[in-house]
């Protein structure tokens, strides 16, 4: 029902939220979306309205990871618009805990899973299984690009 009532009348992400905030044009905008995730937290948590924005985003590129606070949150994400929604909605699978997936024929899921996790800074481990015996997974693992080979299986 917040939402319906913000910025544009319907869903509205953190940056353009921040942007509401602070009466930013749009190309602003643009260029907070093309900073990394990073970088983007130390705008919206620096930027008071007494410096102009351009230079609180040039001063967040060579800050280190801001300290404590979502560490481990894919910081050098590229597209940092993404990474800090991710960030602020509720995570369903703890960043420290393992997965487990059964029964993925050709593992397709659980590399999936996989790089979606790494890319968000998790570091549980995915654990798949599949019903496949090893020269039918062998078959089928070519249909993955070739990324993933026997010697890469913990059989």
């Amino acid at each position: 029902m917040r939402e319906m009532l913000g910025p544009s009348g319907a869903a509205v992400d953190p940056i353009q939220a921040f942007r509401s905030h602070w009466n930013l044009d749009g190309t602003q905008e643009v260029r907070l979306r093309l900073l990394c995730h990073k970088d983007v937290r130390y705008v919206m948590r620096h930027y008071d309205g007494t410096r102009p924005l351009e230079q609180v985003m040039e001063e967040a590129k060579p800050k280190a990871a801001l300290k404590g606070l979502a560490e481990g949150a894919a910081p050098s994400f590229p597209s940092g618009s993404k990474a800090i929604g991710r960030y602020y909605r509720l995570e369903i699978i703890d960043p420290t805990t393992d997965a487990v997936v059964f029964g993925d024929a050709n593992l397709s899921f659980a590399l999936n899973l996989a790089r979606h996790r790494k890319a968000l800074g998790h570091v549980g481990r995915i654990i798949a299984t599949t019903f496949e015996n090893l020269e039918q997974l062998g078959g089928r693992l070519s249909l993955v690009n070739g990324e993933l080979s026997e010697s890469q299986l913990e059989l």
